[in-house]
């Protein structure tokens, strides 16, 4: 054996009882003052000095010092293990590894060391981790002479039997683990080396490892190891036989050989027997159980066998989580089999019993197995919501619908089309139910709905164990031939799409459940993950199901126009998957990877919502039935303040009722120059901080004994708003801008300019207004056309059109047919960092060049929106609703649209009745100038 040597070396104080033996391995996690302990090489020169004594490959191994502590104290212990670091933090981590495997090594005993002293001389902190000379010793494993040494020979297969005889009590199968382990030490040919790896797999105690791990010389080592295993195995033999006994001179009641149950009772008094001998062998001198073995968090185990030839550990006697758990497992089967399960379904469920029947609680596949089959129990595979409607049904939904939201009459329609129908249905049904045959008393057995178990129907007393359906499911197992209808509600932010759902789960009396897509980009999300991945769960859908417990839910499919398509990596298409889902025709039928048979989903009613369906797939959008839902009117939005929005924060801010009135002119002017959007929430976000500033404002007269005891009703003005609000953040449009001012004998009159007129325009988000296009003429031009004001492609070529049409009617204009061959035309629309597109202001475009060129000015309360061909024919454009109200809103009182509006306008614009406007409805251009000029004789003999 060749010399030790001194070195200075990090080392690693292991927590008690935990100890290292050369030849082994062990995986522990750092303390925090050692996080860099695992990252130093051990250099060339240390290695130079080792590499004699212990098999270490280069100078880059990390090499460390790991001593373990004192019985039942926290001196470390003079004798340790020199180890390399087999793996590090950061190659351990991965994404299935748990935090504590992330933060621990795995350390390879070599060879035997003795502390000499600290490196560093404070001692002052107990640290867990440290530098320190140590005496490295020859591990004796690179010297072939020792297993050439017969004595050393004779004394290893004398521990060999001694440890056969150890675990001879328990048979082949009792320690299986052992019994290979023992296979593997046949071949073991370095005496030290089997006993390190003995020592750190049996159930000895701490003090008689301490002695082992002291052992420097080889045979010193297996006598002493001899020693310790024969005196645990004679006890252990002694507890078995005391056991045998014991089961022989304990018959059953009855007489006859032991239940099942009986002999798995005193199997397990044997073990709890066999554990309490060996803790009395395991205790200190003081009583106490400071040399009680590892436990399994820390057991010691070797490299060169597979990990399964751990020490094994006695199983603890049976407790009272063990029955619970048994419990458990009967009622998860009995709520297994009464579920209406598909036939696909109940196979899958029956196979996986019996595999979870047959696997040990303790592996890991046990619980993967369990938690399968408890989230298929908690699924509402039987259970449907009792939705039947009476012949009220249509004026309680309409109640509800007109509480819930004002305006929004054609979604209402359709929704109570939709409840009619239902009605409808259930009726013709339940006539249907009443018609059928009644079915034979003579049938002597029913067929459970779980999986074809006969049970007695009439000749036995006891009731069945499958529960009976509910008293509507055969209506619903006939509704399920009627597939649910999938709507889309698409509409700007912020007017009621998410709420309207709720009203109509509320008149349907179903549960409702709400599904937010925005972002969604893993199609695993709506099919569900494949059980064979960590953490694996069901998808949206699924869980939806299992949240509300019933099968015919509404559910609200949110966003769907923000879910993520197209190419997203390994991550799937979730807009495809969601196809199957919105498809009546497949849904019934649908698939969770993780339940893996099919789900029915044709009950559900879904309702999707969106903002547009710009970026809704095409396909996916064929599934569904789109409803648009337009922005509120000022008025509605007016009402909707008045009644809801205004006593909400009066009350949400601390402010009485009635205590202060907001004005229709003072909502309106926050409606525009404040928020201008489609919905209310920024309306309500406003009137939230008026309300806030009139509660800081009462405070402040409080303290100065300003306010008075009585509450009078205080109203709003418009003036005061800035003092809360702010700056105006919108420009309102206004009709009385574009004038000229001049002076006659001291006295301002004003005039309005020829080549300016009022067109009308689509804003967005539910808003419209003025859009306004004034026209000049520039001299030495050559009959062009200069378009600015950020027009689009088709509001460009109406101007075209526009143009056209003048110079091809010039002569019935009044105007020389070669009016445009000297000058140049500039046509500006105000307001030019905002886009405008469409074709809808062509008749304003026209007007204006007809205008400029006959020098003819259009009275400023006059708007007009349409487009206009090159025969001078006006045709329907869209958005009439918001453009009248924003004409309203900007001071017009006269508008001019297209004969074919006037549907729209009697369908859509009911609030014109409250309102001084008036609506021509022309057919041609020609039309509008007589409108717009009655005392001017324009030929026109043909509106050609």
């Amino acid at each position: 054996m060749r010399d030790p040597v001194q070195i200075t070396i990090p080392i690693l104080v292991l927590p008690s009882p935990t100890i290292l033996f050369p030849s082994t391995a062990l995986r522990i996690t750092l303390p925090r003052d050692a996080n860099d302990l695992a990252t130093r090489a051990i250099g060339i020169s240390k290695f130079n000095k080792l590499r004699k004594l212990v098999d270490i490959k280069s100078e880059k191994d990390v090499i460390i010092g790991v001593l373990p502590k004192e019985i039942g104290s926290e001196d470390i212990h003079h004798i340790g293990t020199l180890a390399r670091v087999v793996l590090r933090p950061s190659e351990s981590s991965d994404l299935y590894s748990s935090p504590a495997t992330r933060d621990s090594i795995l350390l390879q005993g070599l060879t035997r060391f003795k502390y000499v002293e600290d490196y560093e001389k404070d001692n002052s902190v107990d640290r867990s981790a440290r530098q320190a000379r140590v005496l490295v010793y020859d591990s004796g494993f690179l010297d072939k002479t020792n297993s050439q040494d017969k004595q050393l020979h004779d004394q290893m297969e004398e521990l060999k039997q001694v440890v056969r005889k150890m675990i001879q009590p328990w048979g082949a199968s009792g320690l299986s683990a052992m019994q290979r382990f023992l296979a593997f030490a046949q071949g073991v040919l370095a005496p030290g080396m089997l006993v390190d790896i003995f020592a750190s797999v049996l159930p000895l105690s701490q003090a008689d490892k301490l002695k082992l791990l002291d052992a420097i010389d080889v045979k010193y080592r297996l006598e002493l190891a001899i020693e310790s295993i024969e005196k645990h195995a004679e006890s252990i033999i002694a507890a078995h036989k005391k056991n045998q006994e014991f089961i022989a001179n304990s018959p059953s009641p009855n007489g006859n050989t032991l239940s099942k149950k009986q002999r798995e009772a005193l199997l397990r008094y044997q073990l709890k027997l066999i554990q309490d001998k060996l803790d009395e062998l395991e205790k200190g001198p003081n009583g106490d159980n400071s040399n009680a073995t590892p436990s399994s968090k820390n057991e010691v185990g070797f490299p060169i066998p597979p990990r399964k030839s751990a020490a094994p550990r006695l199983p603890a006697p049976a407790d009272e989580n063990d029955e619970d758990d048994e419990d458990g497992l009967i009622k998860l089967e009995q709520t297994l089999n009464s579920l209406n399960l598909p036939d696909e379904g109940r196979k899958i469920v029956n196979r996986e019993l019996k595999r979870l029947k047959r696997m040990n609680a303790n592996q890991a596949e046990y619980q993967v197995c369990r938690t399968y089959l408890e989230t298929i129990a908690e699924l509402p595979w039987n259970n449907f919501d009792n939705d039947q409607l009476d012949n009220s049904v249509i004026a309680k939904a309409r109640q509800i619908f007109d509480v819930d939201h004002y305006g929004l009459e054609k979604v209402k329609k359709r929704l109570l089309e939709y409840l009619a129908v239902v009605y409808l249905k259930q009726q013709q049904q339940q006539k249907e139910k009443k018609e059928l045959p009644k079915p034979a008393t003579s049938v002597s057995t029913v067929t459970a709905a779980s999986g074809g178990t006969s049970v007695p129907a009439e000749s036995e007393s006891k009731p069945s164990p499958v529960p009976a359906p509910a008293i509507n499911q055969p209506i619903t197992q006939t509704l399920h031939k009627e597939k649910a209808p999938i709507l889309l509600l698409v509409g700007p932010p912020g007017v009621g799409k998410t709420s309207l759902a709720k009203s109509v789960a509320h008149a349907l009396n179903r549960q409702l459940y709400r599904i937010s897509l925005g972002g969604v980009r893993d199609e695993a999300e709506i099919r569900g993950h494949r059980r064979t991945y960590v953490g694996a769960m069901p998808g949206i859908l699924a869980q939806a199901l299992r949240k509300v417990q019933v099968m015919n839910p509404v559910i609200v499919l949110d966003e769907i126009d923000k879910l993520s398509q197209g190419n997203t990596g390994t991550s799937g298409d979730p807009s495809a998957a969601m196809l199957e889902v919105l498809d009546p025709e497949q849904n019934y039928s649908f698939v969770d990877r993780y339940i893996n048979f099919p789900i029915d989903l044709s009950q559900v009613l879904f309702i999707a919502t969106a903002n547009t369906t710009d970026t809704i797939p095409r396909p996916l959008l064929d599934r569904m039935e789109t409803i648009y839902i337009d922005g509120y009117t000022y008025l509605e939005k007016q009402h909707i303040a008045e009644n809801y929005l205004i006593p909400k924060q009066l009350a949400y801010n601390g402010l009485e009722k009635g205590q202060y009135i907001v004005p229709p002119e003072v909502i309106d002017y926050i409606a525009t120059r404040y928020t201008r959007e489609a919905g209310v929430r920024n309306l309500e976000r406003e009137l939230g901080t008026l309300c806030r500033g009139k509660a800081v404002e009462q405070l402040e007269n409080l303290n100065n004994k300003i306010l008075s005891k009585a509450v009078t009703p205080t109203a709003i003005t418009i003036e005061e708003l800035p003092k809360y609000l702010g700056l105006e953040k919108f420009q309102d449009d206004v009709v009385n801008d574009e004038v000229d001012e001049y002076v006659v004998a001291g006295e301002t009159k004003h005039r309005h300019s020829a080549g300016l007129v009022n067109g009308l325009a689509y804003m967005g988000s539910g808003n419209g207004g003025l859009l306004v296009f004034e026209a000049t003429t520039m001299p030495a031009g050559s009959g062009n056309l200069k378009l600015t004001g950020k027009l689009g492609e088709v509001i460009s070529e109406s101007a075209q059109i526009a143009l056209s049409w003048v110079r091809s009617n010039a002569s019935r204009l009044g105007l020389p047919s070669d009016v445009l061959k000297n000058i140049d035309i500039h046509l500006h629309a105000p307001a030019g960092a905002i886009p405008k597109d469409g074709p809808s202001a062509g008749v304003a475009m026209t007007l204006t060049l007809v205008s400029l060129l006959r020098n003819k000015e259009v009275p400023r309360d006059i708007a007009m929106t349409g487009e206009i061909t090159l025969r001078g024919k006006i045709l329907p454009v869209g958005g009439i609703r918001e453009k009248l109200l924003g004409a309203h809103l900007a001071g017009i009182r006269k508008v001019i649209l297209p004969h074919h509006s006037a549907k729209t306008v009697r369908d859509e614009c009911a609030f014109l009745k409250d309102i001084d406007m008036e609506i021509v409805y022309v057919k041609y251009i020609w039309d509008v100038f007589a409108y717009v000029w009655p005392d001017e004789k324009i030929v026109a003999d043909s509106h050609l």
